[in-house]
């Protein structure tokens, strides 16, 4: 992880009128692909934008976005959500997801935050149902093609519960296959 354009003090704060987003990841201690996209539009946010990243860990992908610096609040996750693979979704983590969701919706009010991006599969789960808890809008990221009931879960979390999707690319969208998806 090299040194990214907000690193450092010469960066200027947002501004006061800044719209207040929380960008929600799971990942705190290794960073993949999602992660490395998160960190790089993070870098480059306009003056407008005020970001605080909630990651479900912490670690060295939590400090690298410290030295941007952005703020970084952790909402540990139950065990049974951060062990649930989608090869392998574990569907006795969905009541433990429920709590993590209240828990999660209880930090964005108190952040006052505007708008909820959840950056990856776990966080899209859980942020849809906490943006509806706490009536805060919801973006979806979506960086993985999947099947079977884990993209039927998906598609019904998206429609219930967020206002605007980007996919990273054409056939992320594409097997999605819904409405209000912007690919970037």
């Amino acid at each position: 992880a090299g040194a990214l354009p907000r690193e450092g003090a010469n960066v200027a704060p947002p501004r006061r009128d800044a719209i207040r987003v929380a960008f929600v990841g799971q990942a705190g201690a290794a960073a993949g692909g999602a992660e490395r996209t998160l960190a790089t539009h993070l870098a480059f946010a306009p003056r407008d934008l005020a970001p605080t990243a909630i990651l479900f860990e912490d670690g060295a992908f939590g400090d690298e976005l410290r030295r941007l610096p952005i703020p970084v609040e952790i909402v540990r996750a139950p065990e049974s959500v951060t062990s649930s693979r989608r090869e392998r979704p574990r569907i006795e983590a969905v009541p433990q997801l429920c709590g993590h969701a209240a828990h999660l919706a209880r930090r964005l009010r108190h952040l006052r935050i505007d708008v909820v991006y959840g950056n990856t599969m776990k966080a899209n789960f859980t942020c849809a149902l906490a943006a509806r808890l706490a009536a805060i809008p919801c973006v979806m990221h979506f960086h993985d093609i999947v099947d079977g009931m884990l993209l039927q879960a998906l598609r019904l979390t998206a429609r219930f519960g967020s206002v605007e999707r980007v996919a990273c690319a054409r056939a992320v969208a594409d097997a999605l296959n819904l409405d209000r998806t912007t690919v970037s």
